[in-house]
């Protein structure tokens, strides 16, 4: 068994991946300590499987590659794929068009042995303009001990940490290849839900994210309906009240609070006095963000930030016009 299984997905980025792959080649863990997983998601354009199979042919002692059938148009089916594939204590998540430190593996890993970690966030860094990184999160230093709710890991929910393997598969955790966003906030509240120990690792910028928006397959521009975006985030609040970790009710509702606070900061179409959707997209956007909302307890929303208290008792209610003007309070307006 290896220490670590780095599982990465790919689409048609050729001219990208050499980089994202010659930081793994580069890391400090010894090469028998590791193993690469890349799963293609039957990318149409020659260089990036070229690019793969000539890596692969140099070391496929650290390297497997496995090319999907036919496009899956995300990256949960390859990672569920890479999941199934990995023989390892510990699974990190990487896309291929960012990279890691050069410590990445050997410092995260060390650390979550010596905090009997199941979860390791490495400090993130960001190149280029566009998607931003959780900052809140690392505003303590090191953390061997984490809090989900002292130390804001609601707010850094993507899944490009470090999770121990056997949780994930003793609890059957994988990504739901129906979701076409926040496929990773579930995936990583259902881990958290499912496990105690977290560490936080702020030495080095471990993991480098890079903004690239040339190709319109990147999966941040992606965009999904109402519907299939609160049918995931309906599943997240689930994943909460039925955690097997956090049993008490007052606990399970702080929970869900920080996660309605972060959904109203943070959330898709956010700001519904600014959006330029039509007022029937409005409505309809509100008709399932208020059915969401009340599927959660209304002794959460004691917990929320109370700056939203007036905006989220109006999505409860469904009322767009007090929704808008609860908007524009919040906006200074």
């Amino acid at each position: 068994m290896k220490k670590v299984s780095v599982i990465m997905p790919t689409y048609n980025n050729g001219n990208m991946i050499s980089r994202t792959i010659d930081s793994i080649l580069n890391q400090t863990m010894s090469h028998k300590d590791f193993e690469l997983i890349i799963i293609d998601d039957h990318s149409n354009d020659i260089e990036t499987v070229e690019t793969i199979k000539s890596y692969w042919v140099n070391y496929k002692h650290l390297i497997k590659f496995k090319r999907l059938n036919k496009n899956t148009g995300s990256a949960s089916a390859p990672r569920n794929k890479g999941i199934s594939m990995s023989n390892s204590e510990y699974i990190f998540f990487l896309d291929s068009d960012d990279y890691l430190h050069e410590r990445a593996l050997e410092d995260l890993y060390i650390y979550g042995k010596e905090n009997n970690s199941d979860l390791i966030i490495g400090k993130y860094g960001v190149e280029g303009k566009g998607r931003g990184v959780p900052k809140a999160v690392f505003e303590n230093g090191n953390v061997p001990k984490a809090d989900i709710i002292e130390n804001s890991l609601f707010y850094a929910l993507s899944v490009l940490k470090m999770f121990k393997s056997n949780i994930i598969h003793k609890n059957k955790i994988r990504f739901k290849t129906n979701a076409k966003t926040a496929e990773d906030q579930l995936f990583t509240i259902e881990f958290l839900m499912n496990s105690k120990n977290y560490s936080i690792k702020t030495d080095y910028e471990y993991y480098i994210v890079v903004n690239d928006f040339s190709s319109k397959n990147h999966l941040s521009t992606k965009k999904s309906t109402p519907k299939q975006y609160f049918s995931t985030i309906s599943n997240i609040y689930n994943a909460i009240y039925c955690s097997k970790v956090y049993k008490k009710r007052v606990l399970r509702d702080k929970l869900a609070a920080k996660y309605t606070t972060r959904l109203l900061r943070h959330g898709q179409n956010k700001h519904f006095s600014i959006s330029k959707m039509s007022y029937k997209e409005k409505k309809e956007w509100l008709k399932y963000l208020s059915k969401t909302i009340n599927e959660v307890p209304r002794t959460a929303d004691t917990y929320v930030t109370p700056i939203f208290n007036l905006k989220l008792e109006a999505i409860r209610q469904n009322n767009l016009l007090a929704v808008m003007t609860a908007d524009k309070i919040l906006k200074g307006g």
